[in-house]
């Protein structure tokens, strides 16, 4: 762990080594966001979710490259802490495409939806009713990219070849903070 505390401090300046909980603003463990971000990285990899090409070969094909950065989470509490890195792509509002929107439903759809299913209607059958609520862990990497856009590779998975040729990712498939990315995992 000291080796990997290291290699942080080496990367990165020792303000951004100290990490910082992005919902709560509480201080994390320098080591478990590591460990959090090493399991997101492995499986980016995995999923293919960008193949490294260089960069000219991008700004050549006219492919816009996208900043990325990491936010950073406890989902549990002080004594069960589980921590979460998320690496997400910053895109912006920067013209007007069609179809963006959050693939959240609102509370409100599943109070509807918890209030009418043991609703009995006068004449109806009177089979039992389910609710299935489900959460894909890592949705958008299941959903393909259909636009052509490259992001900045995280120095997580960056090598020093990576750097020689100056490589950025192209996206195989959707990345959390790109304008399509829940469009896509919609139609996924």
């Amino acid at each position: 762990s000291l080796s990997r505390l290291t290699r942080v401090s080496n990367t990165r300046s020792l303000s951004e080594a100290l990490a910082w909980d992005d919902l709560t603003g509480m201080r994390l463990k320098a080591d478990k966001v590591i460990e959090a971000r090493d399991k997101e990285m492995t499986y980016v990899r995995d999923m293919k979710v960008w193949e490294k090409i260089p960069r000219i070969l991008a700004q050549a094909k006219g492919w816009g490259t996208i900043k990325t950065r990491w936010i950073d989470v406890n989902k549990g509490d002080v004594d069960n802490p589980v921590y979460r890195g998320r690496l997400v792509g910053k895109e912006f509002n920067n013209e007007t495409m069609d179809g963006i929107f959050d693939g959240t439903p609102p509370l409100e759809a599943l109070r509807y939806i918890v209030h009418e299913a043991p609703t009995l209607r006068k004449g109806a059958d009177t089979h039992t009713h389910i609710i299935m609520v489900n959460d894909v862990s890592r949705a958008l990497f299941e959903a393909p990219a259909v636009r052509q856009v490259c992001v900045e590779i995280p120095w997580e998975d960056i090598s020093s070849a990576d750097k020689l040729a100056d490589n950025v990712g192209h996206l195989q498939m959707s990345l959390y903070g790109t304008r399509d990315a829940a469009m896509n995992w919609q139609e996924e």
